[in-house]
């Protein structure tokens, strides 16, 4: 038996990794009732299967081996929780690094709505809440204070010489500050364990 194989060129591959998806060695194998093999996604190339690898059980028409799609590991997730007039600062350092790029570097979320959200763009960070954005310094350490009032949190940015850099309110008793998955590149450090 003969198999033809179709695997995605890197762009297709970078297109599914950026929408959070996994396609590793994505391979379609068929075999239609005629008896030939083909690829119906193109691309393909004809050579034997290894005897006792991929083989099929006596009278398959068609085989579909391993296509599949794969998350990528969760949002590593820090909760911040505070009981009233408490405050928690968290700092972080934005520093270019290789790899791909999430759709952000870290971020605060409170109630599954993001409140503040640390990226990029070619090399420049900045910081971003709502309709605000701010550029902020590579290589600079911040700090995140996030402080409780009432019904509602209060999240502030403060730069190395501890001047506000942006402030921003929300109405919960709780925030994560959220880093991407392993896979995204390693942008930001924090003092978050």
């Amino acid at each position: 038996m003969k198999r033809s194989t179709f695997v995605h060129s890197l762009r297709v591959v970078g297109m599914v990794a950026g929408a959070g998806l996994a396609a590793q060695a994505c391979a379609f194998e068929t075999k239609d009732p005629t008896g030939t093999s083909s690829s119906m996604l193109g691309g393909s190339s004809s050579e034997p299967i290894a005897e006792g690898a991929g083989s099929t059980p006596a009278g398959a028409e068609y085989i579909y081996v391993y296509i599949f799609d794969r998350r990528f590991t969760a949002d590593r997730h820090h909760p911040i929780g505070l009981g009233a007039g408490a405050s928690e600062t968290v700092t972080f350092t934005w520093h270019d690094a290789a790899g791909a790029a999430p759709a952000a570097d870290l971020w605060i979320e409170s109630e599954g709505r993001k409140v503040l959200q640390v990226a990029a763009v070619d090399g420049h960070p900045f910081l971003r809440s709502g309709l605000d954005v701010i550029p902020i310094d590579a290589d600079q350490t911040y700090r995140v204070v996030f402080s409780r009032e009432g019904d509602s949190i209060g999240v502030t940015v403060l730069g190395t010489a501890g001047d506000v850099v942006l402030h921003t309110q929300t109405v919960a008793s709780a925030a994560d500050v959220v880093l991407p998955a392993t896979f995204w590149r390693a942008s930001v450090n924090t003092n978050l364990k």
